[in-house]
């Protein structure tokens, strides 16, 4: 869902899109609680870079937010399970950043169950490695821990055998 081209917005359909068509086997969605508890993707805190309104996304409801066109192109901000069926359909592989939502039960279930209904189980990862995430998100490939992650930032070595890992690959021994 990031920047494949400069005429796509990012976490836009047409992002999505366009990475499929450039061969990318997974793409990143960003995730952000609307004011009625959606997951949406959307990348920035604020909608005015992107879409010239005050405000995030945490303060509209959802019915808002897809009426909220960005700023160039013919795309409109998303629900994440409008992203997902377009994921599945192209055959993409998800990266969920978790941006909110992270220590409500509610909405990590919610995701899990959107997951599961999409046939994304096992083309999943996230790099959100809280423990309430870790916990609720059960279908999910791969979501490190806090301690991994700490390793990682400190350059330790890590043992990732057997495991998928999105990270950072110059970091990684």
């Amino acid at each position: 869902g990031g920047v494949v081209s400069s005429h796509s917005h990012e976490c836009s359909l047409t992002a999505i899109r366009l990475a499929a068509e450039a061969g990318y086997d997974m793409v990143e969605l960003d995730v952000q609680k609307s004011r009625d508890g959606v997951p949406m993707v959307f990348h920035d805190q604020s909608l005015t870079k992107a879409c010239g309104r005050n405000g995030g996304v945490a303060d509209f409801r959802t019915a808002e937010l897809e009426a909220i066109p960005y700023l160039t192109g013919d795309d409109s901000i998303i629900r994440l399970e409008t992203a997902m069926k377009s994921c599945r359909r192209l055959g993409l592989g998800v990266m969920l950043d978790l941006k909110a939502g992270r220590d409500s039960r509610e909405f990590l279930e919610l995701i899990d169950r959107l997951l599961v209904e999409h046939e994304l189980s096992d083309s999943t990862i996230t790099i959100s490695g809280d423990e309430t995430t870790r916990r609720f998100l059960k279908h999910v490939r791969f979501t490190p821990t806090d301690e991994e992650m700490r390793q990682l930032r400190t350059g330790e070595m890590l043992d990732l055998r057997h495991r998928f890992w999105f990270g950072l690959p110059k970091r990684l021994q």
